[in-house]
């Protein structure tokens, strides 16, 4: 629905309940959920998750966006704390991988707190950069420090929503929260030219793969146009 920015159970900037097909109507002053027929808790409702929004973004903003594809029930922003930054929107990560195990999970499993454990551990073994970082701080890894599964696989297994699990999780460890997805490039629309080499450097980090020798900015490019085409066939 918008672009690159969203994704079903990813990681939430922004958590959007609607209902799906109903056309429901948005007055340009405030969600309305009970306008063209809204149904709380129905079964055509769905929960979506925008991720990289800038800091900017507000709810009246997202919500107005996205009501032309149905009725917005609710907008949540999630933002960070302090002076500095009040207002600010930031990554979740927490929530991010808390609904890919729960989309990884059978109807059996959802409902066994050390199934849910043994899943979230294989997860994590596929993990990178924050999201293995979030696996480290809850206990997902063997050289983890802390042991708090229980916090998470617990409510979880009750069909608590992951950004309540993320609250709870968040008082156990507070360095939980202030993990943040990296910002994406679009390697289908992005002008390799224009970014900076400690961006290319990362495009070819996050393929495991390197540019021996590599000093100046059109090498790296050159190394990532010649693999671009056999990363980009893998995530069609």
């Amino acid at each position: 629905m918008a672009g690159d920015s969203s994704q079903y159970y990813a990681t939430s900037n922004a958590d959007l309940y609607a209902t799906a097909g109903n056309g429901g109507s948005y007055n340009g002053n405030q969600l309305d959920p009970t306008s063209s027929g809204a149904n709380s808790g129905g079964a055509n409702e769905y929960i979506l998750f925008v991720y990289n929004i800038g800091p900017e973004t507000d709810e009246y903003n997202l919500g107005k966006l996205f009501s032309y594809y149905g009725q917005v029930l609710r907008v949540n922003v999630i933002r960070k704390g302090g002076s500095q930054n009040a207002g600010e929107s930031k990554g979740y990560v927490c929530v991010g991988v808390l609904n890919k195990l729960i989309s990884r999970l059978s109807s059996d499993e959802k409902s066994d707190p050390q199934k849910i454990e043994q899943r979230f551990r294989e997860f994590c073994l596929e993990t990178k950069k924050a999201e293995n970082r979030f696996c480290y701080y809850i206990g997902g890894l063997e050289e983890s420090a802390t042991k708090i599964l229980g916090e998470m696989s617990k409510p979880l297994s009750w069909s608590m929503p992951a950004e309540k699990i993320c609250e709870k999780l968040h008082k156990k460890d507070s360095q939980i929260c202030d993990l943040r997805y990296e910002k994406m490039i679009d390697l289908k629309t992005v002008d390799l030219k224009k970014l900076k080499v400690k961006d290319l450097k990362k495009i070819l980090s996050d393929w495991d793969e390197t540019c021996d020798g590599c000093i100046e900015k059109a090498e790296f490019i050159a190394r990532i146009e010649k693999l671009k085409t056999k990363y980009l066939r893998e995530d069609l």
